[in-house]
């Protein structure tokens, strides 16, 4: 376990809809490597997952996350950040990849 605290944000368009299989499998396997990094870490990493069409203000209230869709488009998300910093862009992250940031 960690013994400091950590981030993870994720900006993504959108939860997985069931009219789309494709991206519900995707959030299926985004819950599970969150899990993994929940039951690895604990209470040491807090994970925040927002979405444009129902967290509007997070993408706003975000100067790098507005800046990223303004240079590349909403193809850029999904966003991920680890202690504040951008780490993955257009996919979501896998367990070893958030494990060897928030090990670093």
């Amino acid at each position: 376990m960690a013994d400091q605290s950590h981030e993870i944000r994720i900006y993504d368009r959108m939860a997985g809809c069931a009219c789309r299989p494709g991206e519900q499998r995707g959030m299926m396997a985004l819950r599970a490597v969150l899990y993994g990094i929940r039951k690895e870490f604990g209470d040491s990493v807090s994970i925040s997952y927002y979405t444009l069409d129902r967290n509007r203000d997070e993408f706003d209230n975000n100067d790098e996350i507005k800046s990223l869709i303004d240079e590349r488009g909403l193809e850029v998300l999904p966003v991920t950040m680890v202690n504040g910093k951008v780490c993955k862009t257009g996919e979501n992250p896998t367990l070893n990849e958030l494990r060897k940031l928030l090990n670093s």
